[in-house]
């Protein structure tokens, strides 16, 4: 053969194994050294590349095969796909590791596949602790890694996100030997305790892991506590089959706090997991050919490794990923935030996070340790220096405690603490107990009850209930019952204390005054012997007794407010008034003035009820003042009948007031009504009451009383045959129309009082409507009536002095000029008169305003001459 065609031969076979490591993930020099990431592989001048060089060889491309079918019930054709997989990329299936981990026994065995691309890109996929055997467990993850797209990953790869950076230059193998070999030379200063500890961790090793494991001990500082250092030693059987081990960050040298790691790791069982901790139940064969491991070693394969990005550090943890995120992206999920939650709603189960950064002597990369601590226990967690910020290593720490279940570990603390007081000790102690116990105590002195004192450690509480027979108690006589500080809240320890305070026999020690109870003695205030069924129906019993015998003073509050409530309610229905058929006069907004002149609503069909003010009442009186009140359902017992209302047709002359408004003076004998009759017993009625007129014509003589009982035939026909025209007032009111009202007047009169309007001087009318404004048909202007104003008369004379008469009347009298409004609407007219804060009017409507007017003057008229007589 040739020179020039051993040069081509040569040059061929140079670029494929190039092309070919380039294609596994290698770089090139320049790339390395520079980041040049845009430029190609260019192959060296050679002195015999003359001629054109043949065309390199094409290699196969491998098709991918073909997706895995929903369908499959036989895993183990997974595992039979990945490993055809592997053979056709890579050669051989060194890339597929397989590890096994028992938890709880024997039959919980999980499987856990790690796949690591020759670019020491990794993948991990992993079963629930669920399978009895291994085969099972295995094709159960070859099946959970195909489904989550390992057959990909083993074709192409991570993506740019998972290559390592570049241009980053590695400390020198010396160096990080220096580093590791520092500390292991100065533990020759070091006590023979420590040589023994550290000496016994690394021949167990030795012996049960056929040198495969070797113990990594890793240093770190406490920032918060100066200089001070503390040690980490890790236990790594299998990727994913981990322990970690601490010391604390209080020591002055590195020797120091890994004799104590060594010391504390011993303590905790580390010997135990070593020859144990994936189920391994005697010593592995030492492996022919291959030096043990150790320390030194592990150190420089720590350091050795090219740096991570946190992105591919998170998508090398095994898959299902235990918790749940919306995102993909390791940044946005924020590990270290979602733990920190995680720990404040395990509230009382007294846990802390700290995080501690660790170097390993590689300058510009960074580690982290976790150590989530509570009293008693805790759980570390490292991630070695391999990341450029310490951000990126204290989120991948957090991601790591992720993927080994912290999430659930502290769920468990969480449920543990929230069930240590349960439902129904709550009800035991607050309904059952701690009333009892008050009661018992106010029995020896009213000052004494249970008292509580609290405590706490980091957020959980914990309580001690004092139980004193005396104010001034000697030891013999006090008690105390402490419960520890695991409880959420003061809540919970206060009822756990009550609680328990029960069960050590409190409510004896009360009754029986701090004596011991007698032999056989059983007591009934225990939780198992508790219904809280049984205490509820008591409470309810309790409540009904106390509301139906009630302490006299209690009844004698409830017989005041009834008082009042029948004052407030006689009053209101005082103020009612009839008018024609049913038909009564309105008013608003009525305040009492002493003048005594106000109409309130009221009801035509309302039974009046005097109301008085000033002194209360005589018994007889206010007996009979009592009676006027009709409830609404029922068979009344026997009273005199109702008077019909006052006419106001023989309001004349020596006509005295209409019967049953009478007001009773101190010169007039007070009315006698006739005994009850027995009446059957009460029966609900739920019909309106019967509607009240007048009967006739009264017949009252000179010096006669005017009050008259009017028969019972006339009430039903007065609606019909009445002789009153629609829309006349009927009656007043009878309790203004009292002695004592008229007294008021005549004394407001005297001291020149006078009726203001509340608010502006100009009259209200309802809805916001103002006065309006009539048209005049003989001179064609239109007038404006107001509260000074007085309606024009009419040509006939008769309705003309209505209107004369009660402007007259109400100036004599004080009571100002009466304002006349009206308000149209579908050609009819409404009517209203105004006199001081009084508003009176018809529930009827009137061809022209003129007509109103008249009608409604005549009828207020004859209600103030009748108020004053």
């Amino acid at each position: 053969m040739s020179s020039g065609s051993h040069g081509w031969t040569s040059q061929s076979t140079f670029d494929i194994v190039s092309r070919n490591l380039a294609d596994l993930g290698g770089l090139s020099l320049d790339e390395y050294l520079y980041g040049d990431t845009n430029s190609s592989f260019t192959p060296a001048p050679h002195v015999h590349q003359r001629a054109i060089l043949p065309p390199p060889l094409s290699l196969p491309e491998i098709s991918p095969p073909p997706p895995a079918k929903a369908t499959e019930t036989v895993n183990v054709n997974a595992v039979t796909r990945l490993h055809q997989t592997c053979q056709r990329v890579f050669g051989n299936t060194d890339a597929l590791e397989f590890e096994f981990i028992e938890q709880n026994g024997p039959r919980n065995k999980q499987c856990i596949l790690t796949i690591t691309r020759p670019d020491r890109t990794k993948r991990s996929y992993a079963t629930q602790p669920t399978f009895a055997k291994k085969n099972e467990a295995k094709a159960e993850a070859a099946k959970t890694a195909i489904e989550m797209g390992a057959l990909e990953f083993l074709m192409n790869g991570g993506g740019e996100a998972a290559k390592p950076k570049r241009g980053l230059v590695l400390s020198s193998v010396a160096r990080a030997d220096t580093a590791g070999a520092g500390p292991v030379a100065s533990t020759s200063k070091t006590t023979n305790d420590a040589v023994s500890s550290i000496n016994e961790i690394e021949r167990c090793c030795a012996e049960w892991r056929a040198g495969s494991v070797a113990p990594h001990w890793v240093g770190f500082f406490e920032p918060k506590l100066g200089h001070k250092q503390g040690c980490a030693l890790r236990i790594q059987l299998s990727p994913n089959v981990v322990r970690v081990h601490l010391s604390d960050s209080t020591f002055d040298t590195y020797p120091e706090a890994k004799l104590a790691c060594a010391k504390a790791a011993v303590s905790e069982g580390v010997l135990d997991f070593i020859k144990h901790g994936n189920g391994q139940t005697r010593p592995l064969l030492p492996i022919p050919f291959s030096p043990p491991a150790s320390s030194g070693q592990a150190t420089l394969i720590v350091n050795a490794r090219t740096p991570l990005t946190l992105q591919s550090f998170y998508d090398s943890l095994p898959r299902p990923f235990p918790e749940s995120f919306e995102t993909n992206d390791a940044v946005e999920i924020n590990a270290p935030g979602w733990l920190n939650g995680m720990v404040q709603s395990a509230r009382g189960g007294k846990l802390a996070i700290t995080f501690l950064f660790t170097s390993d002597g590689t300058p510009g990369l960074h580690g982290c340790v976790l150590k989530l601590d509570r009293p008693g226990e805790y759980r570390a967690y490292l991630v070695d220096a391999r990341f450029p910020k310490r951000s990126d290593a204290k989120a991948a720490v957090s991601l790591q405690a992720m993927s080994h279940g912290v999430g659930n570990y502290i769920r468990s603390i969480t449920s543990a603490v929230q069930e240590k007081v349960t439902p129904l000790m709550r009800s035991f102690s607050t309904n059952f107990i701690y009333p009892t116990l008050t009661a018992e105590l106010s029995k020896i002195h009213l000052e004494l009850h249970p008292r509580l004192e609290f405590k706490k450690e980091r957020d959980a509480f914990g309580a001690s209930l004092v139980v004193e027979l005396s104010a001034t108690p000697t030891p013999e006589q006090v008690r105390r019952y402490t419960i520890p500080t695991d409880y959420r809240n003061k809540a919970d320890a206060k009822a756990a204390a009550v609680c328990y305070a029960a069960e050590q026999g409190a409510i004896e020690f009360v009754r029986l005054r701090g004596k011991e109870p007698p032999l056989g003695y059983v007591s009934p205030y225990t939780l198992r012997n508790y219904d809280p069924e049984a205490s509820q129906k008591r409470k309810r019993a309790e409540g009904t007794e106390e509301a139906g015998q009630g302490s006299p003073q209690k009844k004698q509050k409830k017989a005041k407010k009834r008082e009042a409530e029948s004052s407030s309610t006689q009053g209101e229905s005082s103020q009612a008034t009839s008018v024609g058929q049913s038909q009564p006069i309105r008013s608003g907004g009525h305040v009492p003035e002493p003048s005594g002149i106000g109409f309130d609503a009221g009801s035509g069909a309302a039974h009046f009820t005097p109301h008085t003010y000033g002194p209360p009442l005589p018994p007889t009186q206010a007996a009979i003042h009592s009676m006027s009140f009709i409830p609404p359902y029922g068979p009344q017992p026997y009273i005199a009948p109702c008077p019909p209302p006052f006419d106001p047709r023989f309001a004349g002359g020596d006509v005295g007031t209409p019967a049953g408004y009478h007001s009773y003076g101190m010169h007039q004998p007070p009315l006698v009504f006739a005994p009850n009759p027995p009446h059957p017993p009460h029966v609900p009625y739920h019909g309106p009451p019967p509607a009240w007129g007048p009967s006739g014509q009264p017949r009252v003589g000179p010096g006669h009383s005017s009050h008259f009982v009017p028969r019972s035939s006339a009430v039903s026909t007065r609606l019909e045959h009445s002789d009153v025209e629609p829309g006349e007032v009927l009656s007043s009111r009878g309790s203004e129309f009292s002695e004592s009202s008229s007294q008021n007047n005549r004394k407001a009169k005297k001291q020149g009082l006078k009726i203001k309007m509340k608010g502006n001087n100009s009259p209200t009318t309802p809805q916001g409507t103002q006065p309006i404004k009539e048209k005049t048909k003989d001179k064609g202007t239109s007038t404006t009536n107001t509260p000074s104003s007085t309606p024009p008369e009419g040509q006939d004379g008769e309705p003309s002095s209505h209107v004369k008469k009660l402007t007259d009347h109400c100036g004599q009298n004080g009571l100002g000029t009466p304002a006349f409004h009206e308000e149209k609407s579908e050609n009819k007219f409404k009517v209203w008169i105004i006199i001081g804060k009084e508003r009176f009017d018809l529930p009827t409507t009137y061809r022209t305003a003129e007509e109103g007017r008249q009608r409604v003057a005549k009828q207020v008229l004859a209600r103030l001459r009748q108020q004053k007589t």
